[in-house]
């Protein structure tokens, strides 16, 4: 936390827009869990309170796993893309989680 904080990441919403390689370089922390814990913290950031909830439903923690969800589902196609979707409906019910699922798969698409 302390080598975060002294490169100017005192927040979630600073941290999920860092670079990760040069973060790497900068704090000695490895590139693979910045870059885990970034994308963890851009998806915390657009799901706010419904984070935690989502995790618990679907396993997918970060933006990365959940681009590789989205790429999955577009690849399969009718039972494959049901059994890979089982998760996202469960947390899905709440009609503001699909709301945000959407613009999620939007800015990932971007």
């Amino acid at each position: 936390e302390v080598r975060l904080e002294r490169e100017g990441f005192d927040n979630v919403e600073n941290f999920s827009n860092a670079d990760p390689v040069a973060l790497a370089l900068r704090t000695g922390f490895g590139y693979k869990q910045l870059a885990q814990w970034v994308g963890e913290a851009w998806l915390a950031t657009h799901l706010r309170d419904d984070y935690a909830e989502f995790v618990r439903s679907t396993g997918i923690t970060s933006a990365d796993e959940l681009h590789h969800f989205f790429s999955q589902w577009d690849a399969a196609r009718g039972d494959a893309a049901e059994e890979l979707a089982k998760g996202i409906p469960d947390a899905a019910t709440d009609t503001r989680i699909k709301v945000k699922l959407a613009a999620l798969r939007t800015l990932l698409s971007a």
